[in-house]
């Protein structure tokens, strides 16, 4: 048995970060700490953060940590992810590969997150390349969109070139927001400078719009300035707003002060109300409190509502 405490300059108890000032830990033959107990400035039991005065620990033969259980005085407790215990599985690299939620009788529920069992895939230890959500019958769920499994694709640098989105069945399926797979580039600062979508077959698709592709440029500050809207082929064309490029400009709380639009060529095409310029102003809780149209000789115009 260990324990730990943090005091003050005056040598007073402190919480470090926490709500405890003590902890006290228990250990098994092998050295792992199978009961983890937090204590306030006066020796009491305390909850920590995550709602629990005692945490216990089954381990594997890995001496990884196979099964936590969540206590407050002496009983079981709903942590702050309301589950009273969970249960993992682990892949050949060490990591998590299943994790499971159980309640307070021992019966398996949702956590907070809103699934009983999550399975993941990876790359790496900082990339998830499968993950699959289920309920408490082990049976594959959504999570507030269509989707019960994503796929991903990573590149060199690490970022996320590719999502693919599946139903219960293992099936390609669209998302909410229209498509069922998005690529990604990057430039060296790990910004996306292209985005494209693709439905169930693989094919480029327009996700609630006319176009099925965009291309990003930023300034210093990591704004977006300029959006290109691309069809299926890569080819520039019009979003349904009427323009195919878009140039904004902000303030510096990050706010459009200023769009225009033009072609891809960069001359200037109006919206489909006939407006070339856009200009914004906002009050100190960040909400437009102006707006005023230009035409493409940069003159006030009046759009009707």
């Amino acid at each position: 048995m260990t324990s730990q405490a943090w005091f003050d300059e005056n040598d007073e108890p402190m919480a470090l970060g926490n709500t405890y000032c003590r902890e006290k830990q228990e250990f098994d033959e092998n050295k792992n700490p199978v009961r983890v107990t937090y204590y306030d400035g006066t020796g009491a039991p305390i909850a920590c953060k995550d709602g629990y005065d005692e945490l216990r620990q089954v381990f594997n033969e890995q001496n990884q940590v196979a099964r936590q259980e969540f206590y407050l005085n002496g009983a079981l407790v709903l942590n702050n992810k309301k589950v009273a215990a969970l249960e993992r599985e682990y892949d050949d690299k060490g990591l998590v590969a299943v994790e499971r939620y159980y309640g307070l009788d021992g019966e398996r529920i949702k956590s907070s997150d809103g699934y009983s069992r999550i399975d993941k895939e990876y790359l790496d230890k900082k990339h998830v390349t499968s993950q699959i959500w289920y309920d408490e019958n082990d049976v594959p769920m959504t999570k507030g969109d269509t989707y019960v499994k994503i796929e991903r694709e990573f590149d060199k640098e690490g970022n996320c070139t590719k999502e693919r989105y599946y139903d219960g069945n293992g099936q390609p399926v669209l998302r909410k927001n229209g498509y069922a797979e998005v690529q990604k580039e990057y430039n060296d600062k790990k910004q996306v400078i292209r985005e494209s979508w693709f439905g169930v077959d693989g094919k480029p698709i327009t996700a609630g719009d006319s176009y099925c592709g965009v291309e990003m440029e930023y300034d210093e500050a990591g704004n977006v300035i300029v959006m290109r809207f691309l069809d299926g082929e890569g080819n520039p064309t019009a979003c349904k707003a009427g323009y195919e490029m878009v140039w904004k400009q902000y303030n510096e709380k990050k706010q459009v002060v200023f769009e225009s639009y033009m072609d891809h060529e960069g001359n200037p095409m109006a919206n489909t109300n006939g407006v070339y310029q856009i200009t914004y102003e906002y009050d100190e809780n960040g909400k437009i409190v102006q707006e005023q149209y230009f035409d493409e000789l940069s003159q006030l115009v009046t759009v009707p509502k």
